[in-house]
């Protein structure tokens, strides 16, 4: 069935919410992740997501989760089309929409895909989504999860816009979800160094790459419900030197990380 016969509505009613846990739980990727139904309707459910269904005039051909609380909004959680469906362009259109709705409130839009998901990998390439983190052997021994990010511009000088898709706007990014520019540098503190197994510790790096580093660790950690926090760098875990994120100059702090984020 064409793309444009269907429709892009919001999660509402448990009926819905149980079929696509069943279509989730029943079809790849999930299957080889060996999710099980209660896993995929405990995530559909999660109060946080917002969840919406691609629907044809008779069923469910698909649904989105996306992420836009937290340390970071713009996760794409989820994109699933029932398998008998797939080809005919309904992942493409629900990444489309899903990308409307985060681009209203932040200029990042960033998802994971697995390593033995190949065609999922090429699509999400094709409309612009570039590798930027990778963990090996994270859910799937002898595969990775990888993150990408898809990207209109810095979060520097963003402003939200009214959404296309009607439902309210916040902040934009939460309170400390900053990423320093300039000068800015920042080095992991070494009592910390195997929280974040892929920096050096003691070594001063921009702290716009490391916040990159630590963003796309903390959003793959999101695929196990791990607890996030709102800033991306934990001033208990890095010291900073150089420009703050609105560029006013601040010296390196003795045994204490500055304040304000990276």
């Amino acid at each position: 069935m064409a793309a444009l016969n269907c429709s892009i509505t919001r999660l509402n009613h448990e009926a819905d919410a149980q079929r696509c846990a069943r279509l989730m739980a029943g079809s790849e990727p999930w299957l080889t992740l060996d999710r099980t139904y209660e896993a995929c309707l405990a995530i559909i459910q999660d109060p946080t997501r917002e969840v919406y269904l691609l629907k044809t005039e008779s069923d469910i051909a698909g649904f989105l989760i996306v992420c836009m609380t937290g340390a970071f909004v713009g996760y794409i959680q989820t994109i699933c089309i029932d398998p008998v469906r797939r080809g005919q362009g309904l992942g493409t259109r629900l990444v489309e929409f899903a990308e409307r709705r985060i681009l209203a409130e932040s200029p990042n839009i960033f998802l994971c895909v697995s390593s033995f998901n190949p065609d999922a990998r090429r699509l999400y390439e094709r409309l612009g989504y570039r590798v930027i983190g990778e963990l090996r052997d994270y859910l799937v021994q002898g595969h990775s999860e990888i993150l990408l990010r898809k990207t209109s511009g810095p979060l520097s000088g963003f402003r939200p816009r009214a959404s296309e898709v009607g439902y309210p706007i916040g902040d934009g990014v939460p309170p400390g979800l900053r990423v320093g520019s300039g000068m800015r540098e920042a080095r992991l503190r070494p009592e910390f160094a195997d929280l974040y197994p892929t920096l050096t510790p003691g070594q001063w790096e921009p702290a716009a790459r490391v916040a990159e580093v630590v963003l796309a660790r903390l959003l793959l950690l999101e695929i196990s419900e791990a607890p996030l926090h709102d800033r991306v760098l934990n001033e208990e875990h890095f010291e900073f030197r150089g420009e703050t994120p609105d560029g006013a100059p601040r010296p390196t702090r003795s045994g204490v990380a500055d304040e304000g984020d990276a």
